[in-house]
């Protein structure tokens, strides 16, 4: 289904939630609350454009996503290790 048409259709929803608490003869049957939630997300799905992927060519590669720091996994390895180093030592001793 279509993001237009799930939107399009929480709008309804909201609609018979609001007819049928517009019926409601104690607080409980008055309760809008769905509707404050439903009604942003319908919304968004009415104005949101689904974007198209663009495929690479036959003959063209992809790049792979690269770390911008590749020390980085080094260091927090080695802050992790020097943790467990030290809590095994307040326990052990």
């Amino acid at each position: 289904m279509k993001a237009k048409t799930k939107g399009f259709m929480l709008l309804i929803l909201c609609g018979i939630i609001l007819l049928l608490a517009s019926l409601g003869t104690t607080v409980q049957e008055r309760d809008v609350t769905p509707v404050f939630i439903l009604l942003p997300i319908a919304v968004h799905l009415l104005r949101c454009e689904k974007k198209a992927k663009k495929k690479a060519a036959p003959g063209q590669q992809t790049r792979k996503a690269t770390s911008i720091n590749p020390q980085r996994e080094q260091i927090q390895y080695n802050t992790t290790y020097s943790t467990l180093q030290g809590l095994r030592r307040v326990f052990n001793g």
